[in-house]
């Protein structure tokens, strides 16, 4: 048989970032039961909070793709393979070879494969006759199809592929939270290593960035929208994550109180921003508004992030020195 797809197979488009596939890839193989607010959070995907000093979009994909996404599934698990580099390598042809391979073999499995084709894509089946893969794309439109021989070949720069294991290991759900709270605090107080701190702030200190630009500055206001949607998907995440956890661990009811606040302020956000796109960004208001907005969600993340070292106490003193460690 020539043509095989995984069924069913659906990615919902909420981030239109890696984790939407995660999820779908995960889920559609039976690796992972949770929603994907709590595979985001679990992840430590959902965390990550970082802009660009002028807002622009690049703060969407500006992380280390290889390291952060194995950690992702390593956290919850699962063992996955990357494959990544220039694409204009000159090794690329025989590198997409051992690829194509790879990535037929996972199907067959009745894994998925997420890679970047100008956006991350999930592919669920191919077609050995005609040498093409079927792809869902970050619009969650299904059936997209994807050449063997141009596999991680488009416009942008980049290629990356990641194959995931067939199997995964169960943690218990308390130690997967801990895990996620320990990985929040330090995303919260580090600036991630792989981004020019000239160009980008990370963590609280993002926001410092977010309340200048909104009360001062000059910026992309395309970027900015865009960036800000996403980081609010990923607040709404974390708030429904540590909602849903209460059950599961005591000590979280301050923690799910406060990221409801930082939730509910970026709703604000969100709603004066399209006002703003609508008529003039330089109406100082509502720029105002959003910045006193952002400064009450730093508060209460603060705060959140205060209430989640009281939780892992005990697994960060353990860590010694080095809290953060992976």
């Amino acid at each position: 048989m020539s043509v095989i797809k995984l069924s069913p197979f659906k990615v919902e488009p909420e981030t239109n970032t890696f984790i939407d596939q995660f999820h779908a890839v995960l889920h559609a193989a039976g690796l992972t039961t949770y929603p994907k607010y709590a595979l985001a959070c679990m992840s430590a995907l959902a965390f990550r909070f970082s802009v660009h000093r002028q807002l622009s979009a690049v703060s969407i994909f500006a992380y280390d793709w290889c390291a952060q996404h194995y950690l992702a599934a390593d956290f919850v698990g699962v063992y996955s393979e990357t494959y990544a580099g220039y694409a204009d390598h000159p090794l690329v042809p025989i590198y997409r070879q051992h690829v194509v391979k790879e990535a037929m073999h996972s199907i067959d499995q009745g894994v998925g494969v997420v890679v970047w084709q100008d956006q991350f894509m999930s592919l669920y089946g191919y077609d050995d006759d005609n040498r093409l893969f079927y792809a869902v794309d970050s619009a969650g439109k299904s059936n997209q199809s994807i050449s063997f021989d141009t596999l991680g070949q488009g416009q942008s720069p980049l290629s990356f592929c990641q194959l995931f294991g067939a199997e995964r290991i169960a943690f218990d759900i308390r130690d997967l939270v801990k895990e996620s709270f320990v990985q929040a605090i330090y995303q919260w107080e580090h600036h991630d290593t792989a981004l020019c701190a000239d160009q980008f702030a990370c963590g609280e200190h993002a926001y410092d960035v977010l309340i200048e630009a909104f009360r001062e500055g000059e910026f992309d206001w395309d970027g900015a929208a865009r960036t800000i949607r996403m980081y609010g998907v990923f607040k709404r995440y974390i708030a429904q994550y540590v909602q849903s956890m209460q059950p599961e661990m005591a000590g979280l009811e301050l923690v799910a109180s406060y990221y409801a606040q930082v939730c509910r302020m970026y709703e604000d956000i969100n709603r004066l921003l399209a006002l703003c796109l609508a008529d003039e960004p330089t109406t100082m208001p509502i720029r105002l508004e959003i910045a006193r907005c952002f400064q009450e969600a730093k508060d209460a993340e603060q705060a959140a992030i205060c209430q989640m070292k009281q939780v892992v106490h005990d697994v960060r003193l353990s860590r010694g020195v080095t809290p953060e460690r992976r």
